[in-house]
């Protein structure tokens, strides 16, 4: 069943980002490398560390709201930030991380525009009592303060 992204709300130290368009969620990804010997017959794969992309998202440059000047103030001063992204269906991803770009645009046909990066410097936690698969199988296992990546 789909659930609709409409909604999705980011969270910076606790405050709700308005203006929010367009959100690219960080990639959950670990690179896989070939540990196959000579003489196998079969390949063998062995994973590396865990390695998260930028979350991304687009928001009207509304330079006198709080929360966008505060997203430009933490790039200039480099803060490091705790995030919080509520999704539609009740999960809630958490982490740190820095604001790493701030791409304002200003179209000849449109509003004007902000994109921001935010680079995440701490693992990713669902805090829920699982993530469940499509079949039923769970995703993550619970460590106590949440579910950890």
């Amino acid at each position: 069943m789909a659930v609709s992204a409409h909604g999705t709300i980011i969270k910076r130290n606790g405050a709700s980002i308005q203006h929010l368009q367009h959100i690219t969620l960080p990639r959950l990804a670990r690179e896989v490398f070939d540990v196959t010997r000579r003489g196998d017959v079969d390949d063998r794969y062995k994973v590396g560390i865990r390695n998260l992309g930028d979350l991304t998202f687009d928001a009207n440059l509304v330079q006198l709201d709080s929360t966008i000047a505060g997203l430009i103030t933490a790039w200039k001063n480099a803060t490091k930030d705790d995030y919080e992204i509520d999704f539609t269906d009740g999960a809630v991803w958490l982490f740190s991380g820095y604001v790493s770009r701030v791409e304002p645009r200003a179209p000849v046909d449109g509003p004007l525009s902000v994109g921001f990066t935010i680079r995440p410097s701490t693992a990713v936690s669902f805090p829920l009592d699982g993530l469940l698969l499509e079949d039923g199988g769970l995703l993550l296992q619970e460590n106590g303060d949440g579910l950890e990546l």
